[in-house]
């Protein structure tokens, strides 16, 4: 029986611009008939990167690939909720109060979603043709699977946690079920999960095709993968089963990123360029990103839980933003030395006169670079304080409104978002580096990335960073300065297993049951496999439920010395001494 494939309608194709058109009389098409039409398979390569902006599934809400993001950093020791919870959409990330709500699922639906899109693409082409243009759509194509795939397994696997054993072993060393443009009906009903390594073993497949295809591919557009980019995915991969124990893997991953940053090009952002009011962290071109989402007004409508709204203090569009308050943790803050230019992505509570605290637009002597008027800042601060209780503190402008457009979403919200930078590039390498050549190599990297970031005075890692553990530390670190907010550094937390520490007095958490203060692995960050594909598909073993009582009775502030421990952040006396 041929198959019926429904042709979407992308805007932003491969091969021109603007929206194709139905390119037969109604929207769907038979196999053949795509495979036969140029226009036809633009419309599936260019559907890849489209659908990333917004997705759905049957009964469940909106959400796209920047929104899923953010649900993750809320998952992070470095974002904290300072404002009115009830309007955290991602609530249910950065607590285990109610590990199987719905919105736990979303991962696992979206990722497989977007893979379908791709073994449409790679199911149509034969893979030995000489057509350039179709090898370049399977290179894509091939570079999109890979990536999906890599951040699934390291979402799914299940890793040792102490706070919530697994029922039994045979969970462990799982990844996920492989989907390809192979897999039938019969065989997706019981699809069995494979173990981890045989989910790399695909994704290196997945890669060296996309490397032999992209060769020579001139990247169109920032939202599709270049072979920079596949160097950049071939990075992260070695670097995670590096962590695993694999051998020569440390190697890999250097020898990857060094790859990546020689084919793309790209050096270090500037303070400039990172600190732009009109066009900072929302422009992939104006900031040289390797890879992008790139959403503009056309699409906006398309975005349903988006990232930007959700993470962005310089907007009045959305409610599930600004009364939230998502902000940088009090330590994490804290931490940044003032000669870093990226500290000044976050408003220290001196620009709201916090405390005794005169109102000031600069901090440490250095103006605040707004898109946002700083009263019109302060007076939906002061509204939002009046009814919910804590005003933001540390809450970001890292992520600019596009054009100004802080008071109206079809302009301000048409932001692209980060999907790889060079930055990370030179990070992966500054880690493998240490590990296989030595701690003194891995310094001069770190020293090296770090000029781009000091504006005054000088950094050294070396005093810091005599060991191995402790270079660790500190490059993680400026990895999470770096990368806040861009959906990466939740993958180190749980390949390094740095556990959860908000539990301190004085933490600018606006409710206490968030504060935990947990080493190792965080139980969600062992992602949730909905129960519903034990019944659609036998085969499958489900990741064990956090146990919630677990939690509720170990890990969570109960007594009334314990809610003045950890609940708001008196900034007069922020360590409650």
């Amino acid at each position: 029986m041929k198959k019926i494939i429904h042709i979407l309608i992308a805007c932003g194709t491969l091969a021109m611009s603007g929206c194709i058109e139905e390119t037969f009389p109604t929207e769907f098409a038979t196999e053949s008939q795509v495979a036969e039409s140029p226009m036809a398979l633009n419309a599936l390569v260019s559907a890849i990167p489209t659908a990333m902006i917004g997705w759905e599934n049957e009964a469940m809400e909106l959400c796209n690939y920047p929104g899923l993001c953010a649900a993750f950093e809320e998952m992070t020791e470095d974002v904290v909720i300072a404002g009115y919870t009830g309007y955290n959409t991602w609530a249910t990330y950065s607590r285990m109060s109610n590990p199987t709500h719905v919105r736990q699922n979303y991962a696992w639906y979206m990722y497989y979603a977007y893979i379908k899109n791709t073994n449409n693409v790679i199911g149509l082409i034969d893979a030995g043709t000489q057509d350039r243009t179709q090898q370049t759509y399977l290179g894509i194509a091939h570079a999109f699977r890979a990536f999906y795939y890599l951040n699934m397994v390291r979402m799914f696997e299940y890793k040792y946690t102490p706070y919530c054993p697994p029922e039994n072993d045979g969970v462990y060393g799982l990844g996920v079920p492989i989907v390809t443009e192979e897999t039938t009906e019969e065989q997706a009903k019981n699809n069995p999960r494979v173990t981890v390594a045989e989910n790399y073993e695909m994704i290196f497949a997945d890669l060296a095709k996309a490397e032999e295809y992209l060769k020579g591919y001139v990247q169109t557009a920032k939202s599709f993968p270049s072979l920079a980019c596949v160097y950049g995915l071939y990075a992260r991969a070695w670097l995670e089963r590096g962590t695993a124990g694999v051998a020569g893997a440390y190697e890999k991953a250097a020898e990857y990123a060094r790859r990546a940053i020689n084919e793309c090009g790209y050096t270090p952002m500037t303070q400039e360029k990172w600190q732009d009011p009109v066009n900072g962290f929302n422009d992939a071109d104006f900031q040289n990103w390797m890879w992008g989402v790139c959403i503009t007004p056309d699409n906006v409508s398309m975005m349903g839980d988006s990232f930007y709204g959700l993470l962005m203090v310089e907007q009045t569009w959305t409610a599930y933003g600004w009364r939230v308050g998502r902000s940088a943790s009090r330590k994490f803050y804290e931490a940044i030395p003032d000669n870093d230019f990226r500290k000044y992505s976050w408003l220290d509570p001196v620009f709201y006169a916090y405390g005794d605290r005169p109102v000031s637009n600069s901090y440490n002597g250095h103006e605040y670079k707004l898109a946002m008027p700083a009263d019109e800042i302060r007076k939906g601060i002061t509204v939002a304080s009046q009814f919910y209780g804590l005003p933001w503190i540390y809450n970001p402008i890292k992520f600019r409104p596009a054009d100004n457009g802080w008071g109206t979403q079809s302009v301000g919200a048409a932001m692209d978002y980060p999907i790889m930078r060079v930055e990370e590039m030179y990070l992966i390498e500054a880690e493998a580096v240490a590990r296989t050549k030595g701690v003194s190599d891995g310094i001069r990297l770190l020293n090296d990335f770090m000029r781009y970031r000091i504006f005054e005075g000088s950094y050294d890692c070396a005093p810091k960073s005599g060991d191995l553990e402790s270079f660790v530390t500190e490059l993680i670190f400026q990895k999470r300065v770096e990368f806040w907010g861009e959906g990466v550094n939740y993958y180190d937390a749980k390949r390094l297993a740095l556990g959860l520490h908000r539990g301190y007095k004085g933490i600018n958490a606006s409710q206490y049951f968030v504060t935990y203060d947990l080493d190792g692995i965080f139980p969600l960050w062992n992602c949730r496999i909905p129960e519903s594909e034990k019944q659609g598909n036998p085969a499958m073993i489900l990741n064990p439920t956090p146990l919630t009582a677990v939690a509720l009775d170990l890990y969570w502030a109960k007594s009334n010395a314990d809610l003045t421990r950890y609940y708001g952040c008196d900034l007069n006396n922020p360590d409650g001494e």
